[in-house]
């Protein structure tokens, strides 16, 4: 078969083709880097909030231990209750002292530490609410402020 200009024309027109496709490449790999970008932000805030969330379960269980002690002692229940709230402030406030980042906070006060109260109702594991008396159950709250990544990756604050 010989060669001939319409062979010619539509190898070129392949040529053509192909050199079209040449930048296609770049936006593509720009348009990958930023979803992967942003999938690793994602996932180092996801790991910012466990760590916070085991930071201040771990504060409020030991504020609540040492505030428990003290609640089964004898003498009059507002006594008994200030001092199991000092001993859970006290408690909160030397866990607190690893860096000002990683601080529980009161939710309340906005202030380090924690929040002491004592319920009249708990919830058991099993989900079932129980009535107890004034003085017998001990709840301690907090919350920590976690600096985000990926609000600020998509322009967010």
């Amino acid at each position: 078969m010989p060669y001939t200009a319409e062979m010619e024309a539509g190898i070129m027109a392949r040529c053509m083709r192909v050199q079209d496709k040449q930048g296609s490449v770049l936006i593509l790999f720009a348009l990958i880097i930023d979803l992967l970008l942003g999938v690793a932000a994602l996932a180092l805030d996801l790991g910012l909030v466990y760590v916070a969330k085991q930071r201040v379960q771990g504060v409020c269980d030991a504020s609540a231990l040492a505030g428990a002690r003290l609640m089964s002692s004898y003498g009059s229940i507002d006594a008994t209750l200030a001092s199991a709230t000092q001993a859970a402030n006290s408690c909160a406030a030397a866990n607190n002292g690893v860096s000002e980042k990683w601080d529980v906070f009161s939710p309340e006060t906005n202030q380090s530490g924690v929040k002491v109260s004592f319920p009249t109702q708990v919830t058991t594991a099993a989900g079932q609410t129980i009535q107890v008396a004034y003085g017998q159950a001990l709840r301690v709250d907090g919350y920590m402020d976690v600096n985000l990544i990926f609000p600020s990756f998509i322009g967010r604050s």
